[in-house]
């Protein structure tokens, strides 16, 4: 059978039941990932996939790992208002059964119909040779709660099989951290309750240049602290977006005794043997920051819960080596704010000579003459 689904059935984490009962059920054959525009024209935003399913018979027991067919459709026909537009899916003469029906002589180029039929009709052991950009296999037993092409994508597989073969010990991320916290629904923090002074909290602002700058904080005062307390934050954690633009992180400073984080912020408190600036390095490096908008792809923007951030890989040296790291990328950030402060001296330098030069400045025709003259 072939289903349209939204694709927040193939990804939420409130919606595992569904993927759960589906895989008790039924063997998946194939999941077509639609482009967002599918079914703009007619009115509906919501990205969908197609999902092709056999269901199991009675007390039928399936392989332990078999070969699920996966393919990223970026067009389809039409684009989102409908007017014509190249097809990935099938060749203008595939209409009747899925078979090839036009009697052009010209071959056209293979579409993700062609490379089905043709990862059907393989044996088994060649269907893990199919290649193409348009699609990938992936096997059941590799899938991890979740039935979305994206999520599957060989760029996502190839990146996550050489962090597991790095010379240094890999661990999830729930595994090295003691405590890992969302901050509070908007409802329970509000706009109109932040201060100038009090309990600095953290935004999203905040993080996104590597280091949490204190002129910049807001406050909220200590009842309201107290309120929150689940989402209290010390020196030394960790503090990570989590939707829109993932990947921003920045230690909380320990000129602050405690504080707090908005909604779009986790916080990651390390243990021992992880070095908190060294884990914020990991998690703006793309090899933090692509394994998190991998478990933050959903239906509308990237977001993350804090069970998928507890299952971000993270490579982890030994101490001697995570300061290190630190330190070096420290001292290269140090040289660059140098480069741009003197970068911003030599452009204020260069109009005020331009300036000077309009304006009939003496001392700078002095200046020109005595290059002239040089």
């Amino acid at each position: 059978m072939g289903i349209v689904v939204p694709d927040g059935v193939l990804t939420n984490s409130s919606l595992q039941y569904v993927r759960d009962f589906i895989m008790r059920r039924a063997q998946v054959l194939a999941v077509v990932s639609l482009p967002h525009t599918a079914f703009t024209q007619f009115g509906a935003g919501v990205k969908a996939s197609l999902l092709f399913l056999r269901k199991k018979a009675a007390g039928e027991k399936l392989a332990r790992s078999y070969a699920i067919f996966m393919a990223i459709a970026n067009h389809i026909g039409y684009d989102a208002t409908g007017r014509p537009d190249e097809n990935e899916l099938l060749n203008e003469g595939q209409r009747e059964n899925g078979r090839q029906t036009n009697t052009s002589p010209e071959p056209e180029t293979p579409r993700i119909l062609d490379l089905w039929l043709a990862f059907t009709e393989s044996k088994p052991a060649e269907r893990l040779l199919c290649e193409s950009p348009l699609v990938f296999q992936v096997r059941s037993d590799e899938l991890e709660g979740r039935l979305d092409c994206q999520f599957y994508h060989p760029d996502y597989t190839a990146l996550e099989k050489k962090i597991r073969h790095s010379k240094f010990e890999v661990s999830p991320l729930g595994d090295l951290a003691s405590r890992i916290v969302d901050g509070p629904f908007g409802s329970q923090l509000k706009v109109e309750e932040y201060q100038t002074s009090g309990v600095p909290l953290v935004r999203v602002g905040d993080v996104a240049n590597g280091e949490i700058v204190p002129t910049n904080l807001v406050y909220i005062t200590q009842e309201k602290q107290a309120q929150l307390n689940r989402s209290q934050v010390l020196p030394g954690d960790v503090l990570l977006t989590k939707a829109g633009s993932l990947g921003y992180s920045a230690v909380f400073p320990s000129i602050f005794k405690q504080g707090n984080i908005t909604s779009h912020l986790v916080a990651i408190r390390c243990k021992k043997d992880l070095l908190p600036g060294y884990l914020a390095l990991y998690m703006r490096s793309p090899l933090g920051k692509t394994q998190l908008y991998r478990w933050g792809n959903k239906t509308t923007r990237p977001e993350l819960n804090t069970e998928e951030v507890k299952k971000v890989l993270v490579v982890k040296p030994p101490l001697d080596v995570q300061r290190d790291l630190v330190a070096r990328y420290e001292d290269k950030k140090l040289q660059a704010r140098k480069l741009k402060d003197q970068s911003r001296q030599l452009l204020e330098s260069a109009q005020q000579d331009a300036v000077a030069s309009l304006m009939g400045d003496p001392s700078s025709r002095a200046d020109s003459q005595t290059h002239k003259c040089s």
